[in-house]
């Protein structure tokens, strides 16, 4: 199972945060869950705003106590081989007025060896942005094989920023 941190915005589904900002739209550090829906999981996996587990790799936060993160809180593992999938999801977020808006955000994660190439097919991290009126699009992370719209992630275990560019 992956334990991911970090964070989305504009009704984005996210896998594991510290920072989220849409350029002066929105920002969140992730004190708590306020503004977002986390739903899903199971066998005790699911998505929070916290610090735990305390021993992530690389630390529970990119700054702050918190982040946002998809664990059962004491490691990355349900034990299960049962699929587990769950969302957070951030409240509508206007981008009108804004020129060249980005999608920013910190990210930090665990999971089995080999998904760090987003084709891999297990742990497979996404974040999903749904515009007002169109089909949403669906971003793949990962140190390789990632969504050509989204930069590669750093190495797992290490907080790296990711830069979307977002069209109004």
């Amino acid at each position: 199972m992956s334990f991911g941190r970090f964070a989305a915005v504009l009704g984005i589904l996210a896998a594991g945060a510290s920072t989220v900002s849409a350029q002066s739209g929105y920002q969140t550090n992730f004190d708590d869950a306020t503004g977002w829906t986390l739903a899903g999981g199971s066998n005790g996996v699911v998505w929070k705003v916290d610090g735990t587990p305390s021993t992530m790799p690389g630390g529970i936060a990119q700054s702050g106590a918190n982040s946002l993160n998809y664990n059962n809180s004491t490691n990355y593992n349900s034990g299960s081989t049962a699929g587990n999938s769950g969302t957070a999801t951030s409240g509508t977020i206007s981008l009108s007025g804004l020129n060249n808006p980005t999608l920013t955000f910190w990210c930090n994660f665990q999971t089995e060896s080999g998904s760090e190439d987003a084709t891999w097919g297990y742990d497979v991290r996404t974040v999903t942005i749904t515009p007002a009126s169109g089909s949403p699009v669906i971003l793949t992370l990962g140190s390789t094989g990632q969504s050509a719209a989204i930069d590669a992630c750093g190495a797992m275990g290490t907080w790296h920023q990711h830069t979307v560019a977002l069209s109004p």
